[in-house]
């Protein structure tokens, strides 16, 4: 289906405190800054709705990706609960079946247990999507071919960037190294280095020992002024734990579960289902209210999903 749509897709989280996704917070944000009486009984959903009746309203196909239970237990030193789903999950789910809009619950295997951004990423890298859309930038270490907000860098420098700034992996990373640090480095060559030598099953303490001085020297003297500074400092302090092959494997190699899911023709919303969702979750229950509303919000989408399946068949 590649190259017949640009399907722009969506990454939802589901943790505890401020990790989840971007539109769940979005949304949460949204309500708390103009909930009114016209917002009905739950003003997130009411934004959920509304921006997904946006979406159908596009040239776009869209899949949502929700995080599985046996994601990551801790994230940036942050414990998340992974055996508990967040309020949002189910109702959001089942706003997206009353539009017919594709969504899966994502169970990897191995390092990348339970991440939505490795799939989507495998995905993405088997033609299968166009597009990722994430608030999580390990999408750009899992080797997503394209990102609505990704800068052009291979994929082995996000590794590295996330090796050395910590990440979800490894929060500690090579402490006093921040970004612009970590993205000159990956500049100097430093990803493709560690890439090619775990390519070629070289990653061992004589290869760690030359990569060590490659970065001290880079860190001393700046000699290709892609760091913007120097910074000896930092080069004195790097710990014998840098880099960690574990580590570089989790975001390099991220086993996903096979097979991948499969990409839906476009469908078609279900007002009906619409309506009850809305009545149900919103208190939506003014009929003449729940019409106007429609007929501004969600007829839009109806009818452009309606030209993309005749399209489609």
């Amino acid at each position: 289906m590649s190259g017949e749509f640009f399907f722009y897709f969506f990454a939802l989280t589901t943790a505890d405190n401020a990790i989840c996704s971007v539109w769940f917070k979005q949304c949460q944000q949204v309500a708390r800054g103009w909930a009114h009486a016209q917002s009905g009984q739950n003003p997130p959903l009411h934004t959920f709705i509304f921006r997904t009746a946006q979406l159908k309203s596009f040239l776009v196909q869209v899949i949502f990706a929700y995080d599985g239970l046996e994601r990551l237990v801790l994230k940036w030193g942050q414990k998340v609960m992974t055996k508990k789903t967040h309020w949002m999950m189910k109702p959001t789910q089942r706003v997206l079946d009353t539009f017919d809009i594709q969504w899966f619950m994502v169970c990897t295997v191995h390092l990348a247990k339970g991440e939505a951004e490795a799939k989507l990423a495998a995905m993405n890298r088997a033609g299968m999507i166009d597009a990722v859309m994430t608030d999580d930038s390990d999408v750009f270490t899992f080797d997503s071919t394209v990102d609505v907000y990704r800068a052009n860098m291979p994929h082995k420098d996000y590794a590295l960037v996330s090796l050395l700034c910590g990440g979800d992996y490894d929060m500690a990373g090579l402490p006093g190294c921040g970004p612009a640090t970590a993205f000159g480095l990956a500049h100097c060559g430093l990803g493709h280095s560690l890439h090619a030598a775990e390519s070629c099953h070289q990653f061992h303490s004589p290869f760690c020992q030359l990569w060590h001085e490659d970065m001290e020297h880079q860190l001393h003297y700046d000699p290709m002024s892609c760091v913007g500074r120097r910074n000896p400092a930092l080069a004195d302090n790097i710990s014998d734990t840098v880099p960690d092959i574990n580590t570089w494997s989790a975001y390099l190699n991220p086993a996903v579960s096979e097979p991948l899911v499969p990409v839906r023709q476009p469908g078609v919303p279900d007002v009906s289902k619409i309506a009850a969702a809305a009545v149900s979750l919103l208190g939506w229950e003014d009929a003449d209210w729940l019409l106007n509303t429609f007929r501004n919000k969600i007829w839009p989408g109806v009818v452009m999903s309606e030209l993309l399946q005749n399209l489609c068949t």
